[in-house]
């Protein structure tokens, strides 16, 4: 099958086309899902931050309903309102920490924090409920000493509250450095591929410039030769290019240079039967011998 010189150029700078823009669009593609991610994550950290905070804001909510059976519970109405609200507010914390559990996106530590928290909640609980019977096993509504039995138990959740979301802000900051690290290298990447394909182009274009020089070179040393007087050279160049059928005319011509030497050396020899045939109309020196 014959393929000119232009047809292996252009195939040559579309195969090149091609790969470098298949490779910048995969770049391209890497920085866009890179970017998704970290977004992603910004999103699911932050509803994490949130999460925790809201659970935050119901404990301090139900020690604050604690507090208010404390202060002003005296009233068998007042005590309870307050105590349904205290009792609300722990099964909020409860069901929130749960949901928060099955979240795929917490990490091991931040959900072995989470856990910690749930049941260092329920102990306090507990002791809540122990210092409510004490509340109201006594004569007179005597606050102090439930208070007493369970002052300063409110510490360890809400440290392991405030440990939690240092820990998921901690995880967010190391996972942006992270992807921050990929998203440098992927526009690295994508700058080094729009510098090196002109490049490409180029070597490619001096590539083909020098491969077609030399098989030109390679044909023109044979014409000198023919020029010089030696018919004996050959032209081995062959391909199905423009070239190549330079290189087989070049053949042909030798072939038919050798044939009219052959007819000049018998004629020379008085040989005059020799059969000459021209190769066509427009062949001269055979007509002229023949």
């Amino acid at each position: 099958m014959r393929v000119s010189i232009f047809g292996k150029i252009l195939g040559g700078f579309s195969v090149l086309l091609v790969v470098m823009l298949g490779s910048e669009s995969y770049t391209f593609l890497t920085l866009h899902s890179i970017i998704t991610r970290y977004s992603d994550m910004v999103e699911s950290n932050q509803m994490l931050v949130d999460g925790v905070r809201s659970v935050q804001v119901n404990f301090k909510r139900q020690v604050q309903e604690w507090k208010n059976i404390l202060l002003r519970g005296h009233d068998p109405k007042d005590f309870e309102k307050y105590h349904q609200a205290f009792l609300q507010k722990y099964e909020e914390v409860q069901q929130q920490t749960a949901k928060m559990q099955k979240l795929e996106m917490m990490s091991q530590e931040s959900l072995m924090l989470l856990r910690q928290f749930t049941i260092e909640h329920q102990r306090l609980q507990l002791s809540y409920l122990a210092a409510l019977q004490l509340l109201k096993n006594t004569e007179a509504y005597e606050t102090h000493k439930a208070d007493r039995s369970v002052r300063g138990q409110d510490r360890a959740p809400t440290d392991l509250l405030d440990t939690l979301v240092k820990q998921i802000q901690q995880e967010t900051r190391a996972k942006s450095d992270m992807l921050r690290q990929h998203t440098a290298h992927a526009q690295q990447l994508l700058i080094g591929m729009l510098a090196l394909s002109p490049l490409l182009f180029i070597s490619l274009a001096f590539s083909i410039a020098r491969k077609i020089s030399g098989r030109l070179k390679k044909i023109r040393d044979v014409l000198k030769e023919v020029a010089s007087g030696n018919l004996q050279v050959e032209c081995p160049l062959r391909s199905t290019d423009e070239i190549g059928e330079l290189a087989a005319s070049t053949r042909e011509m030798i072939a038919s240079l050798q044939q009219i030497a052959h007819i000049s050396q018998q004629i020379a020899k008085d040989d005059l039967a020799i059969e000459i045939i021209p190769r066509s109309e427009h062949d001269l020196l055979n007509h002229a011998l023949a």
